[in-house]
């Protein structure tokens, strides 16, 4: 089975498995917390033997991913509105190919 096709399946399954939890417990996050990792996530427990997966979040990780995505959503969004102005601050070569083509240009010295 290859990849996609496996997280599909798990996804799935994670889906329905939730759709039937109807209780709460002591570990449990909500939505609200999770940028400000106040509480982690019981991942899995097992109370016979007394075994628990407890997931906590690193802070600093999860803040520079969503800085950096909003700047990216900033960029594109600044772009298309000074597009729809008539102005091109970012050619369409470079927002699309820039690294590949940095990279990839025989002409290109490095130093």
């Amino acid at each position: 089975m290859n990849f996609f096709r496996k997280f599909g399946e798990l996804q799935l399954l994670m889906l329905q498995h939730n759709a039937g939890l109807t209780a709460s417990h002591p570990y449990a996050s909500s939505p609200i917390n999770w940028p400000f990792l106040l509480t982690g996530i019981s991942f899995w427990t097992e109370n016979d033997a007394k075994k628990q997966i407890y997931l906590i979040g690193n802070i600093i990780g999860w803040w520079t991913c969503a800085v950096g995505l909003s700047i990216y959503v900033g960029i594109l969004g600044a772009d298309l509105l000074a597009r729809r102005r008539g102005m091109d601050p970012i050619p369409d070569r470079k927002l699309l190919n820039g690294f590949v083509e940095h990279d990839t240009n025989p002409t290109h010295s490095r130093s």
